[in-house]
């Protein structure tokens, strides 16, 4: 119910486009109807329009997935800020079809596509498999003050009853602590002139550690309240019965096996060695020798200028695009196989032009071109390389 200016959509949220308000994107007409989906790619907000284009899966009205002989069908739509429903997200007040209002602590994703949902009361008490389709959106933890007045006022117009007459809502104590709008730090070690508001929700720590996660590149995980609850013997099948109280988190984090959690994780990396492979894939340094290299895959192959040559150590180029090695056999443009299987090596296989697309054709006549005048103007390369490509010094 909070009152949006830009599109605040992400990838698995469950939204009903508006008729009248959202457009076909291939036609740019206005949609005469409402549909429901699960997003499955949302696009750039377009800055002019405030618009952005999404993809997702259609639902029906119990949120199951909507099929057409057997498939599952897929809309899309060009939305503005107010061209769709507000999603549920964890953390959200909701109100479910008796008329009460809970929050929502867990989200589960049935076989069928529907969402069903582990809601916790004003009066603490948890209910487990509940229909996320035939819940309304009320509020979300972190809405301004303003937007949060806005709602109940709204809320208390539709029920009937007056400000004082409401019961109190189950994150009251949130609200409470936003009414004036001051982000207070509640966190120790933040770096100075950084504030983060006391109330701040597991939901949306998650949000802002993957906001953060994307500004910088990083890659991480995360195990939390939520993997701790599907660990329980009660949650077994994927559906929540049972959640940690906070006292019971607590207790958890505490143990020495929880603190050993990032420890076996950062191994398991570290065996696998997968950060090894994604600086080879990224061409930082020559495959075969460790080379530094400053220039991209695309030119260099991933190989230094000692490495980038043929099986017997003839000149050879790179596709820009594929970062494949060519060599000239005789009058035969061949790839520059190798009998070591390293990363970037295809097998010495002759080139065929016939199996070609005209672009990848036009990238081979470049390289066979290059090699014809290499080997009319050089030989075979030396060794030593440059800091750059790890060109021949």
């Amino acid at each position: 119910m909070s009152t949006r200016t830009t599109p605040d959509i992400k990838h698995g949220d469950r939204v009903t486009v508006l008729a009248g308000k959202a457009r076909n994107p291939r036609t740019y007409a206005v949609l005469a109807r409402d549909f429901t989906i699960e997003v499955t790619h949302v696009g750039s907000v377009d800055r002019t329009t405030g618009t952005v284009e999404i993809d997702g899966v259609v639902l029906t009205a119990t949120g199951t997935y909507a099929s057409s002989s057997g498939n599952i069908v897929s809309r899309s739509a060009i939305v503005g800020a107010d061209g769709y429903t507000v999603p549920i997200r964890l953390g959200d007040t909701v109100r479910i079809a008796t008329g009460e209002t809970a929050v929502v602590t867990a989200i589960d994703e049935c076989d069928d596509g529907r969402n069903l949902a582990a809601l916790r009361f004003a009066s603490g008490e948890i209910r487990t498999s509940c229909n996320l389709a035939q819940m309304e959106h009320l509020a979300r933890p972190g809405e301004t003050a303003a937007g949060r007045s806005s709602a109940r006022a709204d809320e208390q117009v539709a029920d009937g009853r007056s400000k004082e007459s409401a019961p109190p809502r189950p994150d009251c104590a949130a609200e409470a602590a936003a009414e004036d709008v001051i982000a207070r730090p509640a966190f120790a070690d933040l770096p100075e002139g950084v504030l983060l508001p006391e109330w701040l929700t597991d939901a949306e720590a998650r949000e802002l550690l993957a906001s953060l996660a994307v500004r910088f590149g990083w890659v991480y995980a995360v195990w939390d309240r939520v993997d701790l609850t599907h660990e329980l013997s009660a949650n077994a099948d994927g559906q929540v019965r049972y959640e940690p109280t906070d006292e019971q988190f607590d207790r958890v984090v505490k143990t020495s096996e929880w603190d050993t959690v990032s420890e076996v994780a950062y191994r398991s990396v570290e065996a696998g060695g997968v950060l090894r492979e994604a600086l080879l894939e990224a061409g930082l340094e020559c495959v075969d020798c460790g080379t530094p290299l400053t220039d991209p895959p695309e030119a260099t192959g991933r190989l230094c200028g000692e490495h980038r040559v043929g099986p017997a150590g003839e000149p050879a180029v790179v596709d820009p695009v594929t970062g494949r090695l060519y060599r000239l056999a005789a009058d035969t443009l061949m790839y520059a196989g190798s009998s070591e299987a390293t990363l970037p090596r295809w097998g010495a296989a002759p080139v065929d032009y016939a199996e070609l697309d005209p672009l990848a054709t036009a990238r081979a006549l470049d390289a066979e071109a290059a090699l014809r005048v290499i080997s009319s103007t050089s030989s075979t390369p030396t060794a030593g390389c440059d800091a750059g490509t790890g060109a021949p010094a």
